[in-house]
C-alpha cells in the first residue's frame, strides 16, 4: 500500500469528491487541514452499508468508467476503516466504474466516523441527488425520523425541502401495495398520499387499480374521501343525536311508579326507544357487512 501526503484546502477536498449536499459542510472547521491520501486495493474496499439507493444508472457507471480509462482516475474517495479493511462512505458510483474500469487501487481519504455519522452523509448526500427514486427517498427519510430521531421539521430543514413534502413521501411507505404501485407504475406522490388516507383495505385496493388504471387521479381521491367524510359525520349524528334524550327520560321514568308516568311520557319514551332500536339494526347491518 502507497501512501502519499497532500497538502489540500477543504474546498479542494470536498471538489475531488465530488461532494454535495451535506459534503459541503463536512468538517468546515478544518480549512487548511493537511489531508492523507492512501492508495488502497479495491478488495479491500466494501460499499457503504447505510447507502439508501439500490439501483444505480448502469450508463451512467459505464460512462464513467470510460473516463476513468482514458484519463485516470480523477481525486480521491472517503472511506472509514473497518477492522483490517475499508468501507465507502462517499462516491459509490466512482468505486463501481473504477472496479468495471479494472483498477487495482484507487486514492482514498480514511476517516474515523461512527455508523450514525456515516448513516447521516450517506442519507443527506443521496437524498440531495435527482436521480433518486421516490421510494428510495422515501425510505432514507423513514430512517433518519425513525432510527434517528429527527422530526419532520428538522429533516425538511437539513435537506431544504418543505414540511409538505417530507409527509408526502413518508406516506408512500404506509401500506406496501402502495410503495409498490409507486415504484412499478410511477404513480404521483400527491396521489399516493391520498390513497394512504384510505383506511379501508378493501376500498383502497379498489381505487389503486383505478389509479393504475388511469381511471381516477388524485382530485377524485379527494372528492371520494370527503363525500365519505361527510357520510360518516351524518351517520354518527343521526345514531347519537337520540342517546342524550332517552338517558334524560330513562333516569325521570326509573325515578316514578310506571302506573304513575303520563300516558304522553309513555309514548315519548316509546318512540325514543324504537328510534335507537332502528337505527342500532341499520349500524348492526352496516358492520355486518
Amino acid at each position: 500500500m502507497s501512501k502519499k501526503r497532500a497538502s489540500l484546502t477543504s474546498e479542494k477536498t470536498k471538489s475531488s469528491l465530488n461532494a454535495v449536499g451535506f459534503l459541503a459542510h463536512f468538517d468546515s472547521n478544518d480549512d487548511k487541514q493537511e489531508i492523507d491520501i492512501e492508495q488502497i486495493p479495491l478488495e479491500q474496499i466494501s460499499s457503504n452499508p447505510f447507502q439508501p439507493r439500490h439501483f444505480f444508472d448502469e450508463n451512467s457507471v459505464d460512462e464513467l468508467k470510460q473516463s476513468i480509462k482514458q484519463f485516470g482516475f480523477y481525486g480521491s474517495l472517503l472511506v472509514r476503516r473497518k477492522g483490517r479493511k475499508y468501507e465507502l462512505v462517499y462516491g459509490e458510483r466512482r468505486f463501481r466504474a473504477a472496479q468495471k474500469a479494472g483498477l487495482s487501487s484507487i486514492p482514498v481519504e480514511i476517516r474515523e466516523l461512527s455508523d450514525d455519522k456515516m448513516l447521516e452523509i450517506a442519507l443527506s448526500e443521496n437524498i440531495q441527488r435527482e436521480d433518486l427514486t421516490a421510494v428510495e427517498e422515501a425510505q432514507a427519510l423513514h430512517i433518519m425520523h425513525k432510527e434517528m430521531n429527527m422530526s419532520i421539521r428538522e429533516i425538511a430543514k437539513k435537506i431544504g425541502k418543505s414540511v409538505g413534502y417530507i409527509s408526502s413521501l413518508l406516506s408512500i411507505l404506509r401500506y406496501p401495495e402502495i410503495k409498490q404501485a409507486v415504484l412499478e407504475h410511477d404513480i404521483p406522490i400527491r396521489t399516493a398520499e391520498e390513497l394512504s388516507k384510505i383506511t379501508n383495505e378493501q376500498e383502497r385496493q379498489i381505487l389503486l387499480q383505478k389509479v393504475i388504471a388511469k381511471e381516477i387521479d388524485r382530485k377524485n381521491l379527494i372528492l371520494l374521501r370527503q363525500s365519505n367524510d361527510e357520510k360518516s359525520s351524518r351517520k354518527t349524528k343521526k345514531i347519537s343525536s337520540p342517546i342524550p334524550l332517552f338517558t334524560r327520560t330513562f333516569h325521570s321514568l326509573q325515578k316514578q311508579d310506571p302506573q304513575q308516568i303520563p300516558q304522553q311520557d309513555k309514548e315519548k319514551a316509546s318512540s325514543i326507544l324504537k328510534q335507537i332500536i332502528d337505527e342500532a339494526s341499520s349500524l348492526l347491518e352496516e358492520l355486518q357487512k
